[in-house]
């Protein structure tokens, strides 16, 4: 009978094979199975699926400005951040941030702009009502993203015009022409910026 010995590079990769055949077993499992963290306890709360502990140390949240937050355009449900602007922990509640120190929605302005005669259409969330119109013009405004400065034209009863349209309700529409506002400054091609809050209807 003769017996094939292997050599033992063989002997070496036939074990490395083994050894990553068990790795990939172990780490499915791991993936599939019920699994809890401690981090400072040996036996995490069974409701929860991380738990830490210490006597002298904290946990720090991922920490950002206002703007760097606000880039965050699709937030889960219940992300947490500290903000270093407001100096508190805000938490996302799928609409809005929520302030923990203020206990108040931060709630970003609607804004829009049109041409001469087109036509804005704004909704707020289910829930809530426009409360406060914080910009509008009719003429030439200038800025963007609802960052905005009158212009050398201006109609004087814009403001006003949008809040008897939009101040209690939950959307509304307005036109952006002459006939709404009146011609602040004839000959001249116009356009309507406004930039409007809403509050949740109590």
């Amino acid at each position: 009978m003769k017996i094939k010995r292997l050599k033992n590079s063989t002997i070496s990769k036939e074990v490395s094979k083994g050894l990553l055949a068990l790795s990939c077993i172990a780490l499915f499992g791991f993936n599939n199975s019920y699994a809890q963290i401690g981090i400072g306890t040996t036996s995490p709360d069974d409701s929860a699926i991380l738990e830490l502990q210490s006597s002298n140390s904290g946990f720090l949240p991922p920490r950002l400005t206002n703007e760097q937050r606000d880039l965050l355009t699709t937030p889960a449900n219940g992300l947490m951040i500290y903000n270093y602007s407001s100096q508190c922990v805000q938490v996302f509640n799928a609409l809005h941030w929520f302030d923990l120190c203020t206990k108040e929605e931060i709630i970003k302005p609607l804004f829009a702009e049109v041409n001469e005669n087109g036509t804005i259409n704004l909704q707020a969330p289910e829930g809530y009502v426009f409360n406060e119109v914080s910009f509008a013009s009719y003429g030439t405004p200038t800025g963007s993203n609802g960052d905005y400065q009158l212009g050398s034209c201006h109609a004087a009863n814009s403001e006003s015009i949008v809040e008897n349209l939009a101040l209690g309700n939950n959307s509304f529409s307005i036109s952006a022409s002459n006939g709404v506002f009146g011609d602040p400054c004839g000959g001249v091609v116009k356009k309507l910026f406004l930039a409007i809050s809403y509050a949740k209807l109590l």
